[in-house]
């Protein structure tokens, strides 16, 4: 795989990872349980689940505004770093029950991260529409 095919990979996991954490938290819970099929478990051990993983996966991918910033407008770099910085301090904070499906279901902290999410898929697409 080229330089060039495995950074568009990652900008592709990038940009997966953003509408997942834009999605509403209905589809956010279908889609962590979906990535974790395993034994069944009562429904406060599901509303108890962490959902680190929506975190992790824009972790795993966020290097490539560091690695291969062309051709990405600096508008969409600095929507995933307010996100990513927002992220940042909700794991700061140590509350757990932010961090699991009822958390992500109700806290202010995830609407905000929806927003900021959303806001950087805009500015993706905004970037694109500018190109073409």
């Amino acid at each position: 795989m080229s330089k060039n095919e495995n950074h568009s990979l990652v900008l592709h996991e990038l940009i997966l990872a953003l509408r997942n954490l834009a999605a509403e938290p209905g589809e956010q819970a279908q889609y962590l349980n979906k990535l974790h099929r395993f034994a069944p478990i009562t429904k406060q051990e599901w509303n108890e689940f962490n959902v680190d993983e929506l975190a992790l996966e824009l972790e795993d991918s966020i290097f490539i505004l560091d690695v291969a910033p062309d051709g990405l407008s600096s508008d969409f770099i600095e929507a995933v770093k307010a996100l990513d910085s927002k992220l940042d301090r909700m794991s700061e904070n140590g509350q757990s029950e932010l961090w699991s499906v009822r958390g992500l279901k109700h806290r202010e902290e995830w609407r905000e991260v929806r927003g900021l999410a959303q806001t950087a898929l805009d500015r993706f697409e905004a970037a694109k529409s500018d190109i073409a």
